[in-house]
């Protein structure tokens, strides 16, 4: 497995997409109203990566499998949880799925 790593410039560039909450060398953290649009959108029969490319995403930058890994996960998530499952913290052992440490981060667009 190839594990991705951007450099500063592909971070910035990552960062000033408002469907970024933040980037860092080996990760990007969406926005949840993203994940929740992108899943409907796919749910709808549009394409992975053509949603990802048409919410300003370079493909060659985040990696091509990507979006099909992270719709993947989105679509589990939105099953079993719904809108709420993307604005709820679950990780962690004996997790209160308590809200988003930071709101302000969702809330920067």
């Amino acid at each position: 497995m190839i594990k991705i790593i951007f450099n500063e410039i592909q971070m910035k560039q990552l960062e000033k997409n408002k469907n970024v909450l933040k980037a860092s060398e080996r990760s990007i953290s969406y926005c949840p109203d993203f994940k929740i649009r992108a899943v409907k959108e796919n749910q709808q029969g549009k394409g992975h990566s053509q949603i990802f490319s048409e919410n300003g995403f370079n493909l060659a930058v985040i990696g091509e499998k990507k979006p099909k890994q992270y719709l993947k996960r989105w679509r589990r998530t939105f099953e079993q949880f719904g809108e709420e499952g993307f604005y709820t913290e679950r990780r962690g052992k004996g997790s209160t799925e308590r809200p988003w440490k930071n709101l302000s981060l969702l809330m920067k667009n």
